[in-house]
């Protein structure tokens, strides 16, 4: 995995990283052609050094007498998640659900606001305006429904079942949801915290039993 705020912190495109990349490149697929390649945070890329990759993604027989076809090329980033969460937001407020959302609008999304976001790796990208991205794999907001599935599931983890919804939905009130107080429709943090604040409630709970067993 190529993470490119730790592998290339600068923006500024260098000789020595554009080197670096194309060796990385070059070399794990002389020893494997399907070799898998995860670019994470890779708008924080600089344009230049995006583009180098277009050669390896380009509709070549091979480079060099090294094919690069069957290589995967995966990038992630959060360019155009600002939009995708308005257009769900306008969806919601529309009174239709996700299901009804057509992946060919948010797939235009993702290339429309990437290769228009200024300051962004992606800005004017070779491989977006030459389709060279095959696929765009929307990453939309959770919503308050699955939060709970989550809670249900950790609690269930970690022994608590047949649990009163009172109580599952004191668990979600510890969560932060959008877009406002009376709408909360959607996670701001998905469910990364909701372990923590099953521990949280569910032991305050327990301390509670216990405080009331000894005072009987």
């Amino acid at each position: 995995m190529v993470v490119a705020t730790r592998d290339f912190p600068h923006k500024q495109t260098t000789g020595n990283a554009k080197v670096k990349l194309k060796k990385l490149i070059e070399d794990k697929i002389k020893r494997c052609e399907q070799s898998i390649f995860i670019f994470d945070e890779a708008d924080k890329l600089s344009p230049d050094l995006l583009n180098i990759l277009k050669p390896y993604l380009d509709h070549h027989e091979h480079i060099d007498n090294i094919v690069y076809r069957k290589a995967i090329f995966i990038f992630l980033s959060n360019t155009a998640g600002p939009m995708l969460t308005q257009h769900m937001i306008d969806f919601w407020r529309d009174g239709k659900t996700r299901d009804e959302i057509n992946l060919k609008d948010l797939e235009y999304i993702i290339a429309n606001s990437a290769v228009n976001s200024a300051g962004s790796g992606y800005y004017k990208s070779d491989l977006i305006s030459h389709h060279l991205i095959t696929a765009f794999v929307p990453f939309l907001p959770i919503e308050k429904e699955q939060v709970v599935h989550c809670i249900r599931h950790h609690l269930e983890a970690k022994g608590h079942f047949n649990t009163p919804i009172n109580k599952i939905e004191e668990i979600a009130q510890q969560l932060h949801f959008y877009p406002n107080e009376t709408d909360k429709m959607f996670s701001s943090t998905g469910c990364k915290r909701v372990e923590e604040k099953v521990d949280y409630i569910m032991g305050e709970k327990i301390k509670a039993d216990v405080f009331k067993s000894n005072t009987k």
